[in-house]
C-alpha cells in the first residue's frame, strides 16, 4: 500500500503492490515493500478528493514532476525506467539469481 501524509496526518492510501510472491522453485515468499520516493504526475491516483494534499503538492517541490528529466531527477512521463529490487539480499539472506530481483515499469 501507498500513503501520503500531510502535515503528519494521513491523507490517502492506495495500492501499488500485487501481493506477496513465490520466489521461483524456493518456496520462500517474498512482501514486497514499494516507497513513493518520487513525483506522481497530478497525483491522479487520488482523484482529486483532498485539496490539501494537492496544495501541498503544489508548494512542495520535491512531490513535483519535472518536465524534462536529467542527471539526478526523475524520469518526465514518457519512454522506461528501470528499478534494481533488490529485496532478496535482505529479506532472505541471500542473493537471489541473476536477473532476479529487477522490475521494469512504464512511465505514465
Amino acid at each position: 500500500p501507498l500513503a501520503v501524509s500531510v502535515r503528519g496526518q494521513p491523507a490517502a492510501e492506495g495500492r501499488a503492490e500485487r501481493g506477496p510472491q513465490e520466489l521461483s522453485g524456493s518456496g520462500s515468499i517474498l512482501q514486497m515493500n514499494p516507497r513513493l520516493d518520487g513525483c506522481m504526475r497530478s497525483w491522479n491516483w487520488v482523484n482529486g478528493g483532498d485539496n490539501t494534499i494537492q496544495e501541498t503538492v503544489r508548494v512542495n517541490g520535491r512531490m513535483q514532476c519535472l518536465s524534462a528529466a536529467e542527471r539526478g531527477s526523475f524520469y518526465p512521463g514518457r519512454g522506461f525506467a528501470f528499478y534494481s529490487l533488490a529485496y532478496g539480499e535482505y529479506c532472505l539472506g541471500h542473493p537471489l539469481g541473476a536477473g532476479a530481483g529487477r522490475a521494469a515499469g512504464r512511465a505514465p
